[in-house]
This record gives structure tokens, C-alpha cells and sequence, in this order.
């Protein structure tokens, strides 16, 4: 994947440790650590579930549907700092580094995989000047709530977004065609001659 300015995204980990009560019996308990945390979308707060949650030092779990992990028997001292990625389909996480004494909550800065694109093209791709069209704007990306679109330079009104779905009202225009300029936290899709007002 390649890195550029509208790709980056932010999940938020919140985590803790605890000693480890169900390692075996004959280790340290200083050695024995439980690291659970939640990741969320930093934007949205929403969980990040199904997120690859890789462990200095311990086997890699993922996130439940409610964004939440554990790790256990995780050998490191206390305190000591532990490094963890997070990869999922979306995004991979640079490294973050959390100190065992502590709890904490920390900003993952990521890569999207999946920058914001639109496929098909929207429909319908004509209408009047005057504005009020209903337009559907298939694509991904998108961030529920938080999507806005472009007309050449006016916004549209009324949008409602999901993921994958947006619904979109044209504004007042000129007649001809105008560049369509769909904008989330995950970056900038413009569909040259997206819409023509007649």
C-alpha cells in the first residue's frame, strides 16, 4: 500500500494490564501479564471488530464484534514496554509501544487499504438546474454521518451516508457538467463529469 495524506485514518486504543492468574504454575508472576484493551474509531467512536492485534511477546488474538481483546500469559517484566500492531482488511497500524504500569488510551495512527472510491457511477446523472435531485452514490469508504459531496463547488444538502451508500441532494447549478467530490475522513473521490444538470 501506498501512503498519501487522504488515506489516513486513527483508531483509538484503550487498554490495561493485570497479572495473569491463569498462567502456569512455576513462573514469576512479574512475568505473567494479561493486556486487555478495545479499539474504536477515533472519529466515530464506533468498535473496530475482526482487527489482527499482534503482541511483543505473545500469541496475535483479534477483536471481538464489540472492538473488545485479551491477550493472556504474556511474558514480559513489569514494568516493560510492549509493542502491538493492529491489521485488518482496512488498515495496518504503525507500531504503538505501551508500558506495563500503566493503563492508558492512545491514538494508532493507520494506512487505509481501502481509500474512499465510487463504483458505479452515481444515479441518476442527470437534472435539472434548479437542484433538488436525489442522487445514490455507491462506493467505499464512506463514513456514516460524516460524508459530505460536492457539486463543482456547491455542497449538496440532505446527504445521509452508511459505509457503502450515500443519498445526496443536488444543489442550484449551471447547466452543463459538473465533478462530483465525495469527501470522508478516509480521504477525497472526484468523478470527473459525475452529474449533468439539464
Amino acid at each position: 500500500d501506498s501512503a498519501n495524506p487522504g488515506s489516513r485514518v486513527y483508531a483509538r486504543l484503550l487498554w490495561t494490564f493485570a497479572k495473569d492468574e491463569t498462567s502456569a504454575k512455576g513462573v514469576g508472576w512479574n512475568h505473567n501479564l494479561r493486556l486487555a484493551g478495545r479499539l474504536t474509531d477515533s472519529l466515530t467512536d464506533a468498535p473496530l471488530p475482526g482487527v489482527r492485534i499482534e503482541v511483543q511477546g505473545a500469541r496475535a488474538v483479534t477483536t471481538s464484534p464489540s472492538g473488545h481483546f485479551v491477550v493472556s500469559a504474556l511474558m514480559a517484566p513489569l514494568p516493560a514496554i510492549v509493542r502491538i500492531v493492529a491489521r485488518s482488511h482496512q488498515f495496518v497500524s504503525t507500531a504503538v509501544v505501551l508500558d506495563t504500569a500503566y493503563p492508558g488510551s492512545i491514538l494508532a495512527p493507520a494506512l487505509s487499504t481501502h481509500p474512499i472510491a465510487v463504483t458505479p457511477p452515481a444515479a441518476p446523472r442527470t437534472g435539472p438546474a434548479i437542484g433538488g435531485t436525489v442522487l445514490n452514490i455507491a462506493g467505499t469508504g464512506f463514513v456514516a454521518g460524516a460524508t459530505t459531496v460536492k457539486f463543482g463547488a456547491p455542497a449538496g444538502t440532505s446527504v445521509v451516508s452508511t459505509e457503502t451508500q450515500i443519498t445526496v441532494t443536488t444543489p442550484l447549478g449551471l447547466p452543463g457538467p459538473v465533478d462530483l467530490a465525495i469527501t470522508s475522513a478516509h480521504g477525497t473521490c472526484t468523478v470527473p463529469g459525475g452529474f449533468t444538470y439539464t
